[in-house]
């Protein structure tokens, strides 16, 4: 015979899913996962993507910038090297290729193990890119790249709007120096 679960104390806030009303002790699927909700309107497990896409005025804010900076780098650039649409792809090395193929690997343990951040995320998708030696297959890994850059930047946002840590607790960043 199952045992009932004890009733939480008065006051103590038990996280139940909006949409599908799991919790962490009942989820809805064995991968359920606590995820901040972008309408800010409760708590949200990670099975409702449809939810979690991104928000078409957010979204479109954040291209604009991603369009700005793109202008902005295009231009100094062209000051540096010149016509950009000369420079070489530089792909397809040897070593891309091995780079690629050890990260589909480390993208299958994560997966495996169930974890992953978007640092490793961002750089599958860059080996993936760097490996391409037709440019129609590089251009859609490129658009790949941008695309879960931009979902890393709107996590980023929504992390800021829900007031959640980027990192766990007591996990201190290595200083950047530029």
């Amino acid at each position: 015979m199952a045992e009932t679960p004890h009733p939480p104390p008065a006051g103590f806030h038990v996280p139940q899913c909006r949409i599908c009303g799991c919790t962490q002790n009942m989820p809805c699927t064995p991968r359920c996962r606590w995820v901040p909700d972008p309408a800010l309107l409760g708590d949200l497990c990670d099975a409702h993507p449809e939810v979690l896409a991104p928000r078409p005025p957010q979204l479109l804010a954040l291209l604009g910038d991603v369009a700005a900076e793109a202008i902005r780098r295009g231009v100094a650039w062209h000051h540096t090297f010149g016509d950009l649409t000369a420079l070489p792809d530089g792909t397809a090395s040897a070593a891309s290729c091995q780079d690629a193929a050890e990260a589909i690997l480390a993208i299958e343990d994560m997966r495996a193990e169930e974890e992953t951040d978007w640092h490793a995320l961002l750089s599958f998708e860059a080996t993936q890119a760097m490996a391409q030696d037709q440019p129609q297959r590089l251009r859609r890994r490129l658009l790949d790249l941008a695309a879960t850059a931009v979902l890393w930047a709107q996590a980023i946002e929504a992390r800021a709007i829900a007031d959640l840590p980027a990192a766990p607790p007591g996990h201190t960043p290595p200083e950047h120096t530029p």
